[in-house]
């Protein structure tokens, strides 16, 4: 429940709907809705009383199907929801450091990394939100490994390296560098890893993030 704890201490998120065992809320991030939820029925209920939505995050897949007949979703994927609770920064031992990227960048990024839209992208880039890793030492001082940013709606993620630099630990560093970078804004660090990304789970489960127990499901 990180992000709707997020959204609501940012100011981004209100609250729809609130009874015993479920909370609705609308996040100006996300421009969509998020249901959390420990009693099935009450969620449900307050699902049925939204009148329209273009984006649903569901704590739970339970109601994915009643949501989809609902509001018409047609996309979707199932996310395991993960939050580093330490406020300790992570040791990065490599030389590298980050740089904003810009729209100057798109095609770049565009090429390696189309798990958002294009629009995702373009405003990501805009916003300030992406940030590539470069070297500052050694043989290939100077050069960029890859990139790494944060979601439209706070969480950590857009973590790619390239191929001639994978296997080095730069996944570990360049996310380790975000880490420590929200933990100097005084910034919650939580991500969502998509279901079935073993070696995304591996990598956030050694930086001391802790999962939900179930997935969630993100419908649009």
């Amino acid at each position: 429940r990180v992000l709707a704890l997020d959204g609501l201490e940012r100011g981004t998120a209100r609250v729809l709907g609130l009874e015993p065992g479920a909370l609705l809320l609308y996040d100006a991030r996300l421009d969509g809705h998020l249901l959390c939820w420990e009693e099935e029925e009450t969620a449900r209920r307050l699902l049925q009383r939204l009148p329209a939505c273009e984006m649903l995050l569901l704590e739970h897949v339970a109601l994915e199907e009643e949501a989809r007949a609902r509001f018409g979703f047609k996309g979707g994927i199932h996310c395991h929801s993960c939050a580093r609770l330490s406020r300790e920064r992570v040791p990065v031992g490599h030389p590298l450091e980050l740089r904003p990227l810009t729209t100057a960048d798109f095609d770049m990024v565009w090429a390696h990394y189309q798990q958002l839209d294009e629009a995702g992208v373009r405003s990501a880039l805009a916003e300030g939100r992406m940030f590539g890793g470069w070297l500052t030492e050694g043989p290939h001082s100077g050069q960029m490994v890859g990139f790494v940013g944060i979601h439209a709606e706070g969480a950590l993620g857009m973590l790619y390296v390239f191929e001639r630099f994978r296997r080095q630990g730069l996944a570990y560093a360049m996310e380790g560098l975000m880490i420590n970078r929200q933990l100097d804004h005084h910034l919650r660090v939580y991500g969502q890893v998509v279901v079935g990304n073993e070696t995304s789970t591996r990598l956030h489960r050694r930086l001391g993030y802790v999962f939900a127990d179930a997935p969630s499901a993100w419908l649009w």
